[in-house]
């Protein structure tokens, strides 16, 4: 009697329990915040170009061989997409992705914003934390000592733990206010805005694009990723406020772009592409405003878009670069490329990298700042013709430059080709072999 009381009672309950969805939603939130820390906290990019004799005397808090901030130009933003979509082999992925108005991301600070999601019980499946390449944003959060000293100042936990602090309560906010969303794809050609900083012949990837967010329907616009290539050097070395550049710029021009007017615009973030060998065509100020704006009226132009659904996974391995070596020649110093100074103890030996795959886009990251011809060689990889390939730069490490061999040679940047002239086309193999390609 026992047994058939039980058999009635799941009988007459089984019904009110929730049926299995026959397809997950894709679920998103975009989200920034205002990061920008107190003045006085030196701007990490430039590096020797911002130094200053060595603050002895302990005259100021935070800048101890480059120049302090002396103001802001332009908020420090940090910018939230958390997207959650089914996930290939059954349940759900995700991702949240951040994006800095920093030069670069040290793998430390990634930690540390994972390690507090962690501890707030948000932990996603995959982050991926991107620089914009700012070269007016904050230095003093990097603890590798050759940064440190070359770049981004010594390391103060008064700058870096707010910073980290703020970035994990925005990730927490987009965890916690995720609503059904559907995504499309938008692209645009643009004029005038790049140029190629190593040869004034040399390939430019001139192509916005966008990766737009919207409640089901399309009947109000959430905000968008905008995929560009470019350097964040419109300012000079000279300037000592913080701002966003030209990649914040043309955030908020495309934020405008997709506003309404009815309510506040759409969050937009930037992630860098291949833009190693890429700056801006102005050093105004004004001048950069007005092609941030043509940009965003170009992509605003491109929009709906085509819509894309499907399911989400990643991949993730190491690739194996060797020993870093900061070469004198590249440098400048001397002719000779085979001379200089052995860091590997300072820097990996290896390149982490993530391909992560929503849908028909696909992200290949690099941990520092390809040429666009290295651009060119990862979408040229075995990738399935439905997919809308990006390379993702400057994402969850700065291991330096990635170019074809002797791309940097004798150039500003020489100094940061740190793993050799075959790095960039070792990467381009780590990439291949991940996809499970022919590898040469």
């Amino acid at each position: 009697m026992r047994v058939l009381a039980l058999l009635l009672a799941g009988a007459v309950l089984w019904p009110l329990a929730p049926l299995p969805s026959a397809a997950q939603a894709t679920q998103a939130a975009l989200v920034a915040k205002d990061v920008t820390p107190p003045e006085g906290v030196p701007l990490g990019g430039y590096g020797q170009r911002r130094r200053k004799i060595p603050d002895l005397l302990g005259r100021h808090d935070y800048a101890h061989y480059f120049e302090p901030s002396t103001g802001m130009l332009d908020p420090i933003r940090a910018k939230v997409l958390w997207l959650r979509m089914p996930k290939e082999g059954g349940g759900q992925l995700d991702l949240a992705w951040v994006s800095l108005d920093v030069v670069g991301i040290d793998p430390l600070l990634r930690n540390n914003i994972q390690d507090g999601l962690l501890a707030l019980g948000k932990q996603p499946d995959l982050l991926l934390v991107s620089a914009t390449h700012t070269h007016s944003g904050p230095g003093a959060m990097s603890k590798n000592k050759l940064f440190e000293i070359l770049v981004t100042d010594r390391f103060e936990e008064d700058v870096a733990g707010p910073f980290v602090d703020a970035v994990v309560e925005l990730a927490s906010q987009a965890h916690d206010t995720l609503q059904d969303a559907e995504l499309s794809l938008a692209k645009a050609q643009t004029v005038g805005v790049q140029k190629n900083r190593l040869d004034q012949n040399g390939p430019v990837d001139h192509e916005a694009r966008l990766l737009l967010v919207r409640t089901p329907g399309g009947t109000e616009t959430l905000g968008a990723v905008v995929h560009y290539a470019i350097h964040g050097t419109v300012l000079t070395p000279h300037n000592l406020f913080f701002s966003h550049d030209i990649p914040g710029a043309i955030e908020w021009a495309l934020q405008r772009e997709l506003g309404d007017g009815s309510g506040p615009d759409p969050i937009v973030m930037f992630v860098n592409g291949a833009e190693g060998d890429v700056s801006p065509t102005t050093k105004q100020y004004e001048e950069m405003l007005d092609q941030a704006e043509d940009v965003a009226r170009l992509l605003g132009a491109a929009l709906p878009g085509t819509p894309i659904s499907g399911e989400a996974s990643f991949r993730t391995s190491e690739t194996p670069l060797g020993n870093a070596f900061a070469s004198l020649g590249n440098c400048g110093v001397g002719s000779s490329s085979t001379w200089g100074l052995k860091i590997t103890p300072f820097m990996p030996t290896a390149a982490p990298i993530w391909q992560v795959d929503l849908g028909p886009l696909r992200l290949l990251t690099v941990p520092g700042e390809p040429t666009t011809a290295i651009g060119e060689e990862l979408r040229a990889l075995p990738h399935p013709a439905e997919k809308e390939v990006w390379v993702v730069s400057l994402t969850n490490a700065h291991l330096g430059y990635f170019g074809l061999p002797n791309q940097f040679v004798a150039s500003p940047s020489g100094c940061g080709t740190l793993y050799g002239p075959n790095a960039g086309r070792q990467l381009v193999r780590g990439h291949c072999c991940l996809l499970g390609g022919s590898c040469p």
